[in-house]
């Protein structure tokens, strides 16, 4: 493709996050919610999410607690929004610099990349 100049572009879909309640399943990073592989947004989140579960986890003492457990999955859910949204946001944002057709300054934006 680099000597023929004829690149191919995959497209972009938004997949919104939709909770989806499995007992004893949590989904992380783009097994919740997708971005173009492009930005390595998806492991970005996956690792993020790691962390908030592993905070909300280690508040639960009994995590036989079927009650406990669910309410720290729909309390991830709610606290992922922030840092999963920022990623989401910026790797539409990348991913239109490096499709865009007919806007020269995103042309110029893509070269430097």
């Amino acid at each position: 493709a680099m000597e023929t100049e004829q690149f191919k572009s995959m497209p972009n879909r938004v997949m919104p996050a939709n909770p989806g309640h499995l007992p004893g399943a949590i989904l992380l990073g783009d097994s919740f919610n997708m971005r173009h592989p492009l930005t390595g947004g998806g492991m970005t989140v996956a690792f993020s999410d790691v962390v908030l579960v592993r905070d909300i986890l280690k508040r639960i003492p009994d995590l036989s607690d079927q009650k406990a457990l669910s309410k720290g999955v729909e309390e991830f859910y709610i606290q992922r929004k922030g840092h999963s949204s920022t990623i989401n946001i910026l790797a539409n944002a990348l991913y239109s610099v490096f499709c865009a057709t007919d806007d020269v300054s995103l042309e110029v934006m893509r070269q430097a990349c």
